[in-house]
């Protein structure tokens, strides 16, 4: 005897007894089932009964099953039909015990007024607690599954037996790892008779059929739950306790799983057969699926997959062409896998061959019109090639495919962004972060876009919470310290330019902006060893020559200036205010041909600039041409009606040629 307790099978009682006792101490029940039979634990009720886990005290104490025909809220007649008909079940339970997929059923009989059923039991664990310990189901793993119970599935239809209520739970693997399928349950064998009539449908509704929760089953209607279970256990998107079901479109009627899975094409089309809601369009025997599946799965099928893998391997860690050779013998072997066109699209686009990431991601989505990743594949090698309408409409058709893409919405709004539409921009990473709060580099592009929006607060939020979650973020403490230069916060922005340095020490544009920063400061000789150094890092850093060339002119060496302006205008030809700045200094310097042609180049360069006409202005006062210089000002004041220097050169030049206010506002206004 084994020191067990001994549960009481009166539902009205339930004691725990002590091991060994015969009868409940509380109620008087008999504890030892026909005999023999000793409860141990309740295991779980259902509307028809009750299960335990007991022993076998006439077989050396074996563990198996009890399960209690318990049925409540049923009249009178329907318990005389539902106790007649637990005894046929209980003659097809014991044909159906003959297979070592299915629990042997022990013994049936009466005891006390109540009916018994008592089942081998199966030590393993069911598929439900493996998917919430393992994850996912790989595609492997659906092959093995389906492999293993379509032939007991057709064994038990062969008997005209119906499940009724396939799901993870009432599948268990056993210690030999064998699938064995479990719960044949009284409700599920009573459905299609007097229980129905009676409002109570057997089964469970996220995965029955519609025809059974309408009281009609078919050999197929087990063949949709087996496909429900199969898509549940690949994505481990279970249904809620409210009903809801993140697999499942209500409205449309449609089940919506494979946007949440990468498998092969051919795998899925079994799937979708499996969970038509019409009977006529599912498999309607377990042999039809079986021969599609020794298809997909053959040898040849396997090597595809081997190669596939292998090749994916080669993509993560770099060696693209040795992934495209064996993208190119899964194609060979299967020309219809998407998923391998895909992961060639993919190996180009590492290669920067992004015309041929177009045409292979194509042909992916040509196999499988509803692939949301060879759409985001596509758009990205659209991005690379500016065609941005196109990026953005291939990355929101795998936001419409898959609503919680967040990498697609970042793409998204990092192609808004670089279109200047930033509001857009805005709004696409914002609902990337919300997928993935930890989108670091969607915190760092929207704090941009906040900055372009003049938004410095907003952008310096963005830029913290980017560097909290990326603390070696170098772009992202140069674009703080650009934010709090834009607030006048000079000794945080050098502190900020300065940790972009040290993360990237070949950061010419921080050194560049540091170098501003110390302009603004007055601190010259500084600014000339930032923007030093960044002309070191990169040659052709016009903007570092113009500024360079600043502070020499603010530290009064006009000719290295005009060095460095010089050299700006001839790594860009169109820069306005070096040409502006160079002939201030040729000014300086009595070199007037030379000022008043930079001058006027760029005025040319910017007509609509008002410091230009004002420096010429400033010039033709300095060479007595009153009367250009009064044009210039004049010209300054139409486009900058405010700017007092303006107004107050052009009076003292009125009053020294001897003419009115009173004229200086007519010829304004001509």
């Amino acid at each position: 005897m084994s020191n067990t307790i001994s549960q009481c099978l009166n539902p009205n009682c339930q004691q725990q007894n002590a091991s060994g006792t015969r009868v409940c101490i509380r109620c008087g029940t008999n504890l030892v089932l026909d005999n023999r039979y000793r409860l141990e634990k309740f295991i779980g009720e259902g509307g028809f009964g009750r299960t335990f886990k007991a022993i076998d005290e006439k077989k050396l104490n074996k563990p198996c099953v009890v399960k209690q025909f318990l049925p409540q809220q049923i009249g009178s007649s329907a318990l005389a039909k539902a106790t007649e008909l637990f005894q046929q079940e209980a003659e097809r339970l014991d044909q159906l015990g003959t297979h070592p997929q299915i629990p042997d059923l022990l013994a049936f009989f009466e005891q006390e007024g109540r009916f018994y059923l008592i089942q081998q039991f199966i030590d393993g664990q069911d598929l439900l607690k493996e998917l919430n310990q393992n994850g996912k189901f790989s595609e492997s793993q659906i092959y093995h599954l389906l492999r293993e119970l379509l032939p007991v599935l057709e064994f038990i239809h062969s008997h005209g037996i119906i499940h009724r209520d396939i799901k993870p739970d009432n599948i268990i693997r056993n210690n030999q790892g064998s699938l064995v399928l479990i719960d044949f349950g009284v409700s599920k064998l009573l459905s299609g008779s007097i229980l129905t009539r009676m409002g109570t449908i057997a089964g469970t509704p996220s995965y029955a059929p519609p025809e059974q929760m309408r009281g009609m089953v078919y050999p197929a209607s087990d063949l949709y739950s087996l496909g429900v279970t199969c898509i549940r256990l690949l994505t481990r998107c279970l249904p809620e306790e409210d009903g809801s079901d993140e697999l499942f479109d209500p409205i449309n009627l449609q089940w919506t799983w494979r946007t949440k899975v990468n498998i092969n094409s051919e795998l899925e089309k079994v799937l979708d057969k499996l969970l038509q809601e019409k009977v006529g369009e599912r498999y309607q025997d377990v042999n039809s699926i079986l021969q599609v599946i020794n298809v997909i799965n053959s040898p040849s099928a396997m090597q595809a997959d081997s190669f596939l893998k292998q090749g994916i391997n080669e993509l993560e860690i770099g060696n693209y062409q040795a992934a495209l050779l064996n993208f190119n013998q899964v194609i060979t072997l299967q020309p219809h896998n998407a998923k391998a066109y895909c992961c060639r699209g993919n190996a180009y686009y590492r290669l920067d061959d992004y015309k041929a990431v177009i045409i292979e991601c194509s042909q992916a989505i040509s196999l499988k019109p509803d692939y949301a990743e060879a759409y985001y594949c596509r758009g990205n090698a659209y991005y690379r090639l500016w065609d941005n309408k196109a990026a953005i409409s291939d990355f929101s058709q795998a936001i419409n495919l898959k609503p919680d893409y967040a990498g697609a919405y970042y793409c998204r709004g990092y192609t808004y962004y670089r279109l200047g539409d930033n509001q857009a921009a805005i709004s696409d990473f914002s609902q990337a972060i919300n997928l993935k709060p930890d989108y670091a580099e969607a915190y760092y592009y929207r704090g941009n876009a906040y900055y372009n929006l003049g938004d410095n607060q907003g952008a310096i939020s963005d830029f913290s919470q980017a560097i909290k979650l990326k603390p070696d973020y170098a772009e992202a403490y140069y674009y703080r310290g650009n934010a709090y230069y834009n607030l006048g916060n000079y000794q945080a922005a050098i502190a900020e330019f300065s940790q972009a340095i040290n993360l990237k020490s070949d950061y010419a544009e921080a050194y560049y902006y540091r170098g501003n920063v110390y302009i603004n400061l007055g601190n010259y000789q500084a600014a000339i060893a930032e923007f030093s150094q960044a002309i070191n890092l990169k040659p052709d850093y016009a903007e570092a020559y113009h500024y360079r060339g600043n502070a020499y002119y603010n530290l009064g060496d006009k000719q290295a200036a005009i060095l460095d302006y010089s050299q700006a205008i001839n790594l860009k030809p169109d820069y306005a205010e070096a040409y502006r700045m160079r002939g201030f200094a040729y000014n300086l310097l009595g070199y007037n041909q030379g000022a008043i042609s930079d001058l006027n180049q760029a005025i040319r360069l910017q007509p609509g600039e008002p410091l230009a006409y004002l420096c010429r202005g400033y010039f033709y006062e300095s060479q007595k041409n009153y009367k250009a210089a009064i044009l210039d000002f004049e010209q300054v004041i139409r486009i900058q009606p405010d700017n007092a220097d303006a107004r107050e050169n052009l009076a003292l030049l009125y009053q020294k040629i001897g003419d009115s206010p009173w004229n200086l506002l007519s010829n304004l206004f001509k």
